[in-house]
């Protein structure tokens, strides 16, 4: 993905103006977080599964994979590494983006916070209570919310 991703051709919007591309970018980084999140805890749910009727965790690598009721796990698996991969290069590219005003810093904000709390990172109480005070506020030069609520949670 890397350089070649766009959201506006990824979304098939054709060509955004630059500064749609920081809002546009984040709520999808967001959306594959959350799609990343479900299918996170569709996979622990497989494997426990797994693990209760058929004792998964005890057996061999080998075995795992030749199990005839495994197929579930491994698509999970792919799907999981697939996401993560499009996550990264997309907060790459998001980090590149300049921020054209406000609601850009704002919205890769909104990013930041997910991304230090999926890293355990120092800091991130006090990046989530800015990002928090953020959300209630609005923009003076034309009264949009800050931090829309579909980027503002902080889960």
């Amino acid at each position: 993905m890397g350089a070649a991703f766009t959201a506006s051709t990824t979304l098939g919007f054709g060509d955004l103006s630059p500064s749609c591309e920081v809002l546009v970018r984040s709520r999808i980084w967001l959306a594959i977080d959350a799609r990343l999140y479900q299918l996170t805890l569709a996979w622990q749910d497989e494997e426990s599964r797994l693990a209760k009727d058929f004792g998964w965790l005890g057996l061999p690598e080998s075995q795992q994979r030749a199990h005839p009721q495994a197929r579930e796990i491994y698509v999970l698996d792919a799907q999981i590494k697939a996401l993560i991969e499009q996550r990264w290069a997309l907060l790459e590219a998001l980090e590149a983006l300049p921020a054209y005003g406000i609601h850009d810093v704002a919205a890769k904000l909104a990013v930041a916070v997910r991304v230090m709390r999926h890293e355990d990172a120092i800091g991130f109480d006090l990046l989530a209570v800015a990002v928090g005070e953020l959300s209630g506020q609005r923009c003076r030069a034309c009264g949009a919310a800050l931090i829309p609520p579909d980027l503002s949670a902080q889960g």
